[in-house]
């Protein structure tokens, strides 16, 4: 004979609460549409984009030491390229005297014109704006992902770089000599460095530091500084008398990519910040002008989600 399913179905005692498993119905439907709107596997390489002095754009496999760059292949002709913070599309420079903007998607590979007379871009954290300097007038510019202008900074300003939160910027002044911090809500201008102390720089979104470039008119020499969004020092790094247009934080933060200027060429160095030491990772008779360092990026995984979630609301910490 067939068990009756309504008496056992009626007798059968659930192992959670019964107000528990109500109250968070919601919570597991959105889990839900994670695990169906999740990749199921992303690039665990970190990825390096660079551009060499005549206008051309590489990109390029890097350990996460910095010291291995590998599997080199031709993109676009363009300057100073830089990521979108998923990976999969990257903006530039027009090579040309227009200095268009353009943003590339990597599956294609088809250039798209985003920005008429502007250069140097920098992606927000979220993938929504992007920071760009734009000319006649000098102005520091912010755009949504799509070309239409949303704020505009008077001012020549140099290498803007979003904070981790993607609620301010750091940038050059090249008339104040010294590096600011622009808040995007409210327009507030902080300066964290001494008049006279400024270079190209990178913000760190893992360890919220700003890394810029200083020349010691007494030596003749550069360093690279790493600083607080406040402007507090945290260490300085000796490198001797080469100037780098471009430095960019590896994404873990403990190490930061740069280059040397010399005669007749300009390389990539790695910097360890742990130790202080400086290695090459260059090919001879390369000129360098511009590099981006992108973490291996991983999708959320659902199942550790989901696990997660679950140990706090059993906790009582998920309410």
């Amino acid at each position: 004979m067939k068990p009756d399913l309504r008496r056992r179905r009626a007798t059968y005692r659930l192992p959670f609460p019964n107000h528990l498993i109500r109250s968070h119905v919601h919570l597991f439907a959105l889990l839900c549409l994670i695990i169906l709107l999740s990749p199921l596997e992303a690039p665990a390489q970190d990825k390096l984009l660079f551009a060499l002095a005549y206008g051309k754009i590489y990109l390029a496999d890097i350990s996460d030491d910095g010291m291995n760059i590998q599997n080199i292949r031709y993109l676009t002709k363009g300057y100073h390229p830089s990521w979108s913070p998923d990976g999969r599309r990257i903006s530039f420079d027009e090579f040309s005297q227009s200095g268009n903007i353009y943003v590339m998607n990597l599956d294609d590979k088809t250039p798209h014109l985003l920005i008429r007379g502007g250069a140097e871009t920098d992606w927000s954290p979220d993938g929504e704006r992007i920071a760009f300097l734009a000319s006649k007038p000098s102005r520091l510019c912010i755009a949504d992902a799509r070309g239409k202008i949303l704020q505009e900074i008077p001012g020549i300003w140099f290498w803007p770089r979003w904070s981790p939160d993607g609620e301010s910027l750091a940038s050059v002044n090249f008339v104040e000599e010294s590096i600011f911090i622009l808040d995007m809500e409210t327009g507030e201008r902080r300066q964290i460095t001494a008049r006279g102390s400024y270079g190209p720089l990178d913000w760190s979104w893992s360890k919220n530091l700003i890394a810029y470039m200083d020349y010691i008119s007494e030596s003749k020499t550069w360093d690279i500084v790493v600083i607080t969004p406040e402007g507090k020092l945290i260490n300085r790094y000796h490198l001797g008398p080469f100037f780098s247009p471009s430095i960019s934080w590896s994404p873990r933060g403990d190490h930061i990519i740069f280059l040397k200027e010399r005669v007749d060429s300009s390389l990539p160095y790695v910097l360890d910040l742990r130790t202080g030491e400086v290695k090459s990772v260059s090919r001879k008779g390369q000129v360098w002008c511009w590099v981006d360092w992108l973490g291996g990026y991983t999708a959320v995984r659902p199942l550790n989600l989901l696990n997660t979630l679950w140990s706090l609301i059993k906790r009582g910490e998920v309410k």
